[in-house]
């Protein structure tokens, strides 16, 4: 088991590799991967935040913040996942010990940076999903995010999510 000390004021400070390796979180990526794939949806994203729904993050990256913060994971069809949160980027080096993706970005709001990653990994237009969004996020940045994906097509994927996160693996019944 990993562990930083002492313990963080803003969120989870261990990740126990043994009980649960990357594999597992791997292995979930890519159940998502051939759900979307069926619904020819380009890009997903679930979003978490703060004290009590940081389940959807944590599903994917074992990262859970304990502050009323938000968190995106986006999962392409193609390519690696990618882990935004709102936060300070010196908190960087401890998140990349309690998680294992690699491509993370620390930031303001997690709604201007999922525009500019869909701009930049040039998904707009494209089909988009969505999981914890239209229940989670705070409105202004859900309207930001609704005026700015005008040209794409958004679907519901929250049941997706929540049939995955019902049925436990081994691994986590162990």
């Amino acid at each position: 088991m990993e562990t930083m000390q002492p313990t963080l004021r803003i969120g989870r400070n261990v990740w126990d590799r043994v009980n649960l390796p990357e594999t597992e979180f791997q292995e979930r990526i890519e159940r998502i991967k051939e759900k979307m794939k069926k619904q020819g949806i380009d890009v997903l994203f679930l979003y978490s935040s703060g004290f009590n729904e940081y389940g959807n993050a944590c599903y994917l990256t074992n990262f859970v913040v304990r502050l009323p913060q938000g968190t995106l994971v986006a999962v392409p069809q193609d390519g690696e996942i990618t882990l935004f949160f709102e936060g300070s980027s010196r908190m960087l080096p401890t998140v990349k010990k309690t998680v294992w993706v690699e491509d993370i970005t620390a930031c303001r709001d997690v709604s201007q940076e999922m525009v500019k990653y869909l701009k930049e990994n040039n998904l707009i237009p494209s089909k988009i999903g969505f999981a914890g969004i239209r229940q989670l996020m705070p409105y202004n940045q859900y309207q930001f995010l609704s005026e700015s994906l005008d040209q794409c097509e958004i679907v519901d994927v929250d049941q997706i999510i929540k049939d995955m996160r019902m049925v436990k693996s081994s691994r986590e019944q162990d």
